[in-house]
């Protein structure tokens, strides 16, 4: 919001003056008091939008590695600027350093077997034009989703949609909200690999999921996409000693 602020001195006889008002607008909302010696105006404030002009100048700027951008696993300089609109990051050009600053959920999602717990797992990535590409998630992630900031999405609105997303093939018996514990969060910045040059600015919002017997499957899963295939599979966890 920006806040436009004006106030006068008026004399302690006021017999003869209509008493001041104070003007007040908040999202279209409009009151008067008469109590108060000044006009203060509230507007909303919409972000601008950025256009791939901007962006590739801040890129240029931000030594932004353009050569690697699309190949060997990176996304390109489309898919950044898609992000930055749709509110899953900001972008900050900082003493010749481009940052972008995002919010994920990392869930881990298990499942009791007879044979001891399973840990569901991303296994590789496969884009439309045959690149194979593999995560570097955070420990024991089975599915990670940036949260989409720009929009004030939370962090379990966020977790929800990531499963719905990633993992669409359990659709007929969705993930519940009492089946995701949050159990912390942490905070990183690296170097980022989809994305060379830039240097990543995350805040990790970690949950715990526990799938149904209705929900899981033995094979795994394989989540189709417009740019990529995701494939996940289930690994035993170690028996930790007594």
């Amino acid at each position: 919001m920006v806040t436009a602020f004006q106030s006068e001195e008026w004399s302690t006889d006021h017999s003869n003056k209509a008493p001041p008002r104070h003007l007040n607008l908040v999202l279209g909302e409009i009151f008067y008091s008469t109590t108060q010696i000044c006009y203060t105006i509230i507007v909303p404030c919409q972000k601008k939008m950025l256009d791939m002009q901007g962006l590739v100048a801040m890129a240029v700027e931000g030594g932004v590695e353009f050569y690697s951008l699309g190949i060997d696993g990176a996304k390109t300089i489309t898919n950044l600027l898609i992000a930055e609109n749709e509110g899953e990051c900001t972008l900050e050009l900082i003493d010749g350093v481009l940052y972008r600053y995002i919010e994920v959920v990392s869930i881990t999602i298990t499942y009791p077997s007879q044979d001891g717990l399973l840990h569901l797992q991303e296994k590789y990535q496969i884009f439309t034009d045959g690149r194979p590409r593999t995560r570097e998630l955070p420990d024991r992630c089975s599915v990670a989703e940036k949260i989409k900031i720009g929009k004030e999405e939370t962090p379990l609105e966020a977790a929800l949609r990531a499963i719905r997303e990633e993992l669409s093939e359990i659709q007929t018996v969705p993930v519940t909200e009492s089946q995701l514990t949050p159990s912390g969060t942490d905070q990183r910045e690296n170097r980022s690999s989809s994305f060379p040059g830039i240097i990543t600015r995350k805040t990790i919002h970690i949950f715990e999921c526990i799938f149904t017997g209705e929900q899981f499957n033995p094979k795994g899963y394989t989540e189709i996409q417009d740019d990529k295939k995701s494939h996940f599979h289930w690994v035993p966890i170690p028996s930790q000693p007594v």
